[in-house]
């Protein structure tokens, strides 16, 4: 934080000092604004007509160390804004703000755990996009985000980079070629042979399916091929009656699946880089923070047909892939007669009581709350004999909406989660670890 000076403290509001830069006004703006105007006055200008004062430790900052200036803001990992300095011999720096223009620290690790977990989820879709380039790839259109990011000074992309693990991908950015950009969803032309090739103003590159051209049966046709997915490319076919499908391929047109059930592990960890990334972005842009613009890859996301849409979300609401220790259970109805819910304790396979986990399940979260709040604990019935478990009523975050409570029982050996979710306080899983 060697970079500001508290030179003085304003006496009157004349710009406003508790603006505050909305979603909405984030997406008006560039996502990198170069060189931002300073007064210590006014604050950072973000336009000619939009300046934000920045505060530090609940003061002002006027002024700037000599020899520093602010070199750049970027939007991209909104809420958080990165505000960029340069010394005159060169040398770079920056300060994590938040939408108030707040300093809150000069390194993503001191950001909090929510907070840095939907900046990892950008931060893996860039790297994705990022270690997937190469010189024989289909060509793709380089989203916005990675533009962005680009843009930060190599220090600052250093840093981030290596915080979440993926600090071999700085030089990668020298592969892209702007000649090469394509849009995000491509109209297909297809040959005199029927052979499908994806769009590219300078060559054509042949879509393979087990070393062959592709060659689809009567009434079938490529729609569009996406590169939201990078490297991975996703086309929609069409059949003529109005049935869809879609296929994966990798960057050099080759077929990989044609359900993501079935794609390579390698595919399936691009996949989820990405989808973590875009539904954070839809939750932000139709729930959290509704808006007349949406994100770059947003709109991607919704100029893909309806079926692959769907095969996203599929994918991201499907629990990992299942192995032996793992048993999922729908209690919307009894399991067959042949079946019976069972967990592992301490003490070896356990008899679980449908009842008591049915009770388990229906017990109100809101009510947990108010008995929590008069008596400091709360509890739930053991899913074995329906003894009341206490819990300290400590939550674990899963993620922006999902919480859990880690129950005991510690007669039987037995250890389970209640799961549950904020927008309406249900319990919707219990959840028991093998």
């Amino acid at each position: 934080m060697g970079q500001a000076r508290i030179r003085y403290m304003l006496p009157w509001n004349r710009t406003g000092l508790d603006m505050h830069l909305t979603r909405q006004k984030a997406r008006e703006l560039p996502s990198f604004i170069e060189n931002p105007d300073f007064d210590p006055i006014g604050g950072i200008a973000l336009d000619s007509a939009f300046r934000i004062p920045i505060h530090l430790d609940g003061k002002l900052v006027t002024s700037f160390m000599p020899g520093w200036n602010p070199d750049g803001i970027s939007l991209l990992f909104y809420p958080i804004i990165i505000l960029q300095y340069r010394h005159v011999n060169d040398e770079t720096s920056y300060w994590l703000l938040d939408a108030t223009f707040t300093y809150v620290g000069s390194n993503v690790s001191e950001l909090p755990v929510k907070v840095k977990t939907r900046l990892g989820n950008k931060v893996a879709m860039i790297a994705t996009f990022l270690g997937g380039l190469a010189d024989d790839a289909m060509p793709c259109r380089v989203p916005d985000d990675v533009r962005s990011f680009l843009r930060l000074t190599g220090r600052t992309r250093q840093e981030i980079l290596l915080h979440f693990g993926h600090a071999q991908l700085e030089d990668r950015s020298k592969l892209i070629n702007e000649s090469r950009i394509q849009s995000f969803v491509s109209d297909v032309e297809t040959d005199a042979l029927g052979t499908h090739h994806y769009i590219d103003p300078e060559q054509k590159h042949e879509l393979r399916m087990g070393g062959e051209p592709v060659s689809l049966l009567p009434g079938w046709r490529i729609e569009c091929i996406s590169s939201l997915f990078f490297p991975l490319f996703v086309a929609a076919l069409r059949h003529d009656d109005g049935h869809g499908a879609y296929w994966f391929f990798d960057c050099h047109g080759n077929h990989l699946s044609d359900q993501w059930k079935r794609l390579p592990g390698p595919a399936t960890a691009i996949l989820a880089s990405y989808s973590a990334a875009i539904l954070d972005d839809l939750w932000q842009d139709f729930v959290a923070n509704p808006g007349d613009r949406t994100s770059d890859h947003v709109e991607g996301f919704l100029a893909l047909p309806l079926g692959v849409r769907h095969a996203v979300f599929d994918f991201h609401c499907s629990p990992p892939q299942a192995t032996a220790a793992t048993t999922i259970w729908a209690m919307e109805e009894a399991p067959p007669a042949t079946m019976a819910y069972v967990a592992q304790t301490e003490r070896g396979a356990a008899l679980l009581n449908r009842a008591y986990l049915d009770q388990a399940l229906l017990r109100s979260i809101q009510q947990q709350n108010v008995i929590l709040a008069n008596e400091g604990t709360i509890g739930w019935p053991s899913p074995i004999d329906g003894r009341e478990l206490p819990t300290s009523g400590f939550a674990l975050m899963v993620d922006d909406i999902c919480f859990a409570y880690r129950v005991q029982d510690h007669e039987a050996g037995l250890t389970f989660y209640v799961v549950a979710a904020l927008g309406h306080f249900r319990t919707f899983t219990l959840y028991f670890p093998e």
